[in-house]
C-alpha cells in the first residue's frame, strides 16, 4: 500500500499503531501530500486495493 500512495505523489509520514495487542491489528498511516483533491482521492482510492485484511484473500 505505501508503495503505491508513493507511486500518485502521495508522501507517507507515519506508520504506527496506538494500542498494544489489539485484534484485529490496526495499524495507523499519515500522509502529506499537495495536489488537487480529485488527484489525491484516487491515489488513496489505488492504494486502498493494496491492503491485506486478516483471514481474506486477495
Amino acid at each position: 500500500m505505501i508503495n503505491a500512495l508513493r507511486a500518485d505523489g502521495i508522501e507517507v509520514t507515519a506508520l504506527h499503531n496506538q494500542v498494544l495487542f489489539e485484534d484485529p491489528r490496526l495499524i495507523f498511516i499519515h500522509l502529506r501530500v499537495d495536489d488537487q483533491s480529485g488527484k489525491v482521492a484516487a491515489g488513496i482510492c489505488a492504494a486502498s486495493g493494496k491492503v491485506c485484511i486478516a483471514g481474506k484473500a486477495q
